[in-house]
């Protein structure tokens, strides 16, 4: 059985909706929501996830299937439309992105601060290769780290 498994995930990473799930096997608790029971999600908010998730929300791109003549670029930027496209490097979707960040941010900065760190938002570090602008710069007794927020999970 494990043999038929291993030969339909092969051809199913080799499809253009699986190439993105090759990886999935190398990191199995990371997906346990998928499969956990939860009742913290709404039905469509599970589905939306699991699309998310499968790169098969639609876009311009994944619906031209390849064929010739479809439409394939943003209506905003004129790029070609992917997931990650419209996730990542979008106009339209810039704005939420940013506010998404600074949130984070905001919320590490008041944990950091409620433990005793002293911190810094947004500071200019000067170094070697230039200013440089962590996210956070958390300090304690004689040490100091410095976050970058990526929010793009």
């Amino acid at each position: 059985m494990e043999e038929v498994d291993g030969e339909v995930a092969k051809e199913l990473y080799q499809t253009v909706d699986g190439m993105g799930h090759s990886f999935h096997a190398k990191v199995p608790h990371l997906h346990s929501w998928v499969a956990d029971g939860s009742r913290l999600m709404s039905g469509r908010g599970y589905i939306d996830a699991v699309q998310v998730r499968c790169n098969t929300l639609y876009t311009e791109g994944r619906a031209s299937r390849g064929r010739a003549g479809r439409a394939t670029s943003c209506e905003v930027c004129g790029a070609y439309e992917s997931l990650g496209h419209i996730l990542q490097t979008c106009a339209r979707t810039w704005a939420p992105r940013s506010k998404r960040h600074d949130c984070i941010v905001a919320k590490v900065a008041k944990q950091l601060s409620e433990i005793g760190y002293e911190v810094l938002k947004e500071a200019r570090v000067p170094t070697r290769a230039g200013i440089r602008i962590p996210d956070v710069v958390a300090m304690l007794s004689n040490q100091a780290w410095a976050i970058d927020v990526n929010s793009n999970f």
